[in-house]
């Protein structure tokens, strides 16, 4: 039987860093969210902040919800592994008190309204059936989903009942991941690929505008997180890429940051001057496989 335990938190003092670069970033603290006996396939895949609490998802083992309010000691105050037989949470986004969670042959639709209770909202609705579900992001109205090769607009004005309302084909081979800001979603897949840039104005008919080669081939789960004009993407399991995209059509890399963590890291999440790293570290010997966030000051 897997073992998982929850929330040992390790406070480190002001001199301990994550990163290093131009900037001062410092560590304000570091919690290990699971620790397996044995380690499930891609476990470890996402986290997204909204107001106080921290949404991480974790593969098989669902969603698990932490209140950040207190970035010295967070905690976990909620879960939802209520799964279906192959089910695994791949991504989460967040809208008005709902949580869109991608994973598997469906976009699961939750009611987090209280984060200590998440659940299927009232109307009962399971979401949007989709085909190895990977990745999701909500604007507006719409929720926009990696599905196998396609990039899917889905309208969920009326939550309870989602409603497909565009598909097309991604150029590029397997999408890996996808942020939105503004009109324009942000791609990785894995591919030569390091950026492609696509204009939402028109959500039912998408137009890529920019894209950003790389000598580096990306051929494992790459994330990115985009904030203030720039996208933070790791490359490997020791450097994230600073990308300017205050100009769509002509993106570059402005910084490369060096991290120093235990494991790879698996998603970033940037809100006000803090920093979400979230890592899994697999089992060596007799070591079990975790994962952990680490979270960061960022000074203005």
């Amino acid at each position: 039987m897997k073992r998982i335990l929850i929330l040992l938190a390790l406070v480190f003092p002001f001199y301990s860093c994550l990163f290093w670069s131009v900037s001062d970033q410092r560590v304000l603290s570091r919690i290990l969210i699971t620790e397996l006996e044995q380690p499930l396939s891609g476990e470890v895949n996402s986290i997204t902040i909204s107001g106080d609490f921290a949404y991480a998802a974790l593969g098989q083992q669902g969603m698990h919800i932490l209140d950040v309010s207190d970035p010295f000691s967070p905690q976990t105050v909620g879960k939802f592994f209520d799964l279906d037989s192959g089910e695994s949470v791949k991504d989460i986004s967040l809208s008005a008190g709902y949580a869109y969670l991608a994973g598997g042959d469906r976009l699961r639709i939750l009611d987090v309204a209280d984060p200590s209770l998440p659940r299927v909202p009232s109307g009962g609705t399971q979401g949007v059936c989709l085909e190895a579900a990977s990745k999701v992001e909500i604007s507006g109205q719409y929720a926009y989903v990696f599905d196998s090769l396609r990039f899917k607009t889905i309208d969920i004005s009326t939550p309870d009942t989602p409603n497909l309302a565009a598909s097309i084909v991604l150029s590029g081979s397997n999408p890996l991941d996808l942020s939105i800001a503004g009109n324009y979603a942000y791609l990785t897949c894995q591919s030569s690929f390091l950026l492609r840039i696509v204009d939402l104005s028109d959500p039912v008919s998408p137009q890529e505008v920019g894209i950003l080669e790389s000598d580096l081939f990306i051929s494992d789960e790459s994330s990115l997180c985009v904030a203030g004009g720039f996208v933070f993407k790791p490359i490997t399991e020791n450097e994230l890429y600073k990308i300017d995209v205050s100009d769509p059509t002509s993106s570059y890399i402005a910084d490369i940051l060096f991290v120093e963590n235990q494991g790879e890291i698996m998603d970033v999440a940037v809100s006000g001057n803090y920093a979400y790293i979230l890592t899994f570290l697999t089992a060596i010997n007799n070591n079990r496989a975790k994962s952990e966030l680490y979270i960061l000051f960022i000074p203005d």
